[in-house]
């Protein structure tokens, strides 16, 4: 059985060739299955095409993450002296960080365009 075509082993058509036979109340697979409804193939098409857009997101996300660049810096007064505790934020989003006791920050940004406030 060629589960494309629909049609017995030996007596192959093509898919633009195929038509449907006369008194036939469904073609190809599901003539041959009739246990399986068209509701059930539906459900699993939609099944595995939310599973394909499932491992495409978590794979563009893995790739993003890997793509994260490490900001490290020090934040100043006029004289030079180090200022603890100014917050660090990455425009546009709730991230941030908070500089330590000498001042320094370190934060992660998703790429070269990022802005820090």
């Amino acid at each position: 059985m060629n589960l494309f075509t629909g049609s017995p082993r030996g007596k192959e058509l093509s898919a633009t060739s195929y038509k449907k036979r006369e008194g036939d109340k469904e073609p190809g697979f599901l003539r041959e299955h009739p246990g399986i409804s068209k509701q059930i193939i539906t459900k699993i098409c939609i099944f595995l095409f939310a599973l394909t857009v499932i491992q495409w997101q978590t794979a563009t996300s893995a790739m993003s993450a890997s793509l994260a660049i490490d900001i490290t810096g020090k934040v100043t007064d006029d004289k030079g002296e180090a200022l603890p505790g100014v917050n660090i934020l990455l425009k546009g989003s709730s991230k941030g960080t908070t500089t330590d006791i000498k001042g320094e920050f370190k934060i992660s940004v998703p790429d070269n365009n990022a802005v820090l406030v």
